[in-house]
Parts: structure tokens; C-alpha cells; sequence
């Protein structure tokens, strides 16, 4: 096991997944922008340069280069039990908390695979949720006000509490940066213009009406580079067992437990399946 979060995604092409205009972007300081006007008078199918510091997932502010405006698109809202919405592309990824084998696993999901019951991320500082501490050192588990807020971690934690492993899921995912919101709907909310960013970082989101978006212009995400001679690149819709290396991005990783990879599966999104090898450990 490893901490569960997510490092890049799918493959995107520019202007290809995109949000409505009245979207409001995170920014530093507590303020926000709509996203249509972040460049004024933006032109349909348009590229446009910007210099813009955005929140990442983490609440950091990071820098945003481009702003794309994709023309009209058919568009979905996205809306929670709470009331949050957001509206874009039926190919729009947002950030959502997945069970992976029984794990507590945050990975991206497009707008079209989101359906009424799954959870949301929502950036805390874009939404005020009341929690507990978790209790650090128990001899056994006991659920919290924290672990309850995250759908999953009770019977997870329940299950493998002696692992020194399940506290380290544990805190990543009730560290105070996260809100799990459960989805209420997902409908039809026509043809409108919509809009994108590029931010590239290493998980390449910025902040959307509190859920975690993931920015377009970005290719090649899913490309393996074998650095490691007689361990082949991790690939997609393939069968691993554990104890299996791979490499990914240059990096070795070993599996940790039987899976079939899909895309959004990569070694460095899901720590629960994967497991980053240093030089010693892999020779």
C-alpha cells in the first residue's frame, strides 16, 4: 500500500474537454474569476497566451499560460447533494474518490463516466466542511468524524488498520485539504460555449466552483520510458501481478496487487496499485 492520490491523468488534446463560462477559477488570496472572462472578447476555437496564477488541487497557487476557447459544445452539470455544480463537456475530467480494490483511491473520471452516488473532490478552501482530527497511535481502529467524511476509509481502515501503510491513505485523504461531496445528478444542459486552461503541473488541475478540473492542452501523459533494462514499460488494458516491475516516465514501479491497467490506472496515479522502486531496490 501507499498514500492514495493522483499525478497526471488520460491523454488530452487542446480544447478537447472544457467548462461553461460562468465556471469560477480559484485564484490566490481567497479570489476567483469566471473563466470566460479571464481574456475578454476571447474568440470561438481560440488559443489565447495569459499569465495567470490559478490554485492547483493543494490550494498552491500555480501559473495557467493558456486560456482556450473550444466554440459551443453539448455540456452536463455535474451537481451534488450540497448544491455545488459545475457544467462542462460530456469529456470534461474531474477529480473523484474511486474504491480501487477496496482502497480509497482519487483518480480522474470524465464528466460522461460520473453518475448519481459517486464523490466529487471539492478544494476545501473553496467550500467550508466542519471536521475532527484524526487520532494518531491507536492500538485499534475507531472511526472518527474525519474517516467517516471519507466514503470508504471506515472499511478500509477496519480491514487494515495493522497496516503501518492504511494511516499514510489515511491522513493523505483527511489531511484538510479535500472535501468527498456525493453526487446528486448529472443532466442535460445543452449547447454552450466553454472554455479550458493550460496549467502545466504535475497533476496539471486547477479549481473549478470547488471541484478539481484537469487541464486541457496536454498530450503524451500515458507514454512509458524503459530506463531499466528487462522491465517493460507499463501499458494500458494489460494483466500485472504482484511483485511485477514496470516503468513508467522513466521511473520503476512494482506492482502491489493483481490488476487489468486502464487508462487513469497509471503507476504514478494509483500508489495503491503501484509501488515507486529506488535504484537499489530494483536491480
Amino acid at each position: 500500500m501507499a498514500s492514495s492520490r493522483v499525478d497526471g491523468g488520460r491523454e488530452f488534446l487542446e480544447g478537447s474537454s472544457c467548462i461553461t463560462g460562468d465556471a469560477l477559477v480559484a485564484l490566490p488570496e481567497g479570489e476567483s474569476v469566471r473563466i470566460a472572462d479571464i481574456v475578454p472578447g476571447a474568440r470561438p476555437n481560440s488559443d489565447n497566451a495569459i499569465d495567470l496564477k490559478v490554485l492547483d488541487r493543494h490550494g498552491n497557487p500555480v501559473l495557467a499560460d493558456r486560456l482556450f476557447h473550444s466554440g459551443e459544445h453539448p455540456v452536463y452539470t455535474v451537481r451534488t447533494v450540497e448544491g455545488l455544480r459545475v457544467t462542462g463537456t460530456a469529456n470534461h475530467p474531474l477529480l473523484c474518490l474511486v474504491d480501487v480494490a477496496g482502497v480509497p483511491t482519487l483518480l480522474w473520471k470524465l464528466i460522461d463516466e460520473i453518475k448519481p452516488g459517486d464523490y466529487a473532490v471539492i478544494q476545501r478552501s473553496a467550500f467550508s466542511v466542519d471536521c475532527a482530527g484524526f487520532a494518531r497511535g491507536k492500538p485499534e481502529f475507531a472511526p472518527t468524524t474525519y474517516t467517516v467524511g471519507v466514503p470508504g476509509l471506515v472499511r478500509f481502515l477496519e480491514a487494515h488498520h495493522r497496516d503501518p501503510d492504511a494511516q499514510a491513505i489515511a491522513d493523505e485523504l483527511t489531511d484538510g485539504r479535500f472535501y468527498y461531496a456525493k453526487v446528486a445528478s448529472v443532466t442535460d444542459a445543452g449547447v454552450q460555449p466553454v472554455y479550458s486552461l493550460r496549467v502545466d503541473t504535475a497533476d496539471h488541475a486547477f479549481i473549478t466552483n470547488g471541484f478539481v478540473s484537469h487541464a486541457t492542452g496536454l498530450t503524451g501523459l500515458n507514454s512509458g520510458l524503459t530506463t531499466n533494462p528487462g522491465v517493460s514499460a507499463w501499458q494500458v488494458n494489460t494483466a500485472y501481478t504482484a511483485g511485477q516491475l514496470v516503468t513508467y516516465n522513466g521511473k520503476t514501479y512494482k506492482c502491489l496487487q493483481p490488476h487489468t491497467s486502464l487508462a487513469g490506472w497509471e503507476p504514478s496515479n494509483v500508489p495503491a496499485l503501484w509501488q515507486l522502486q529506488d535504484r537499489k531496490s530494483t536491480r
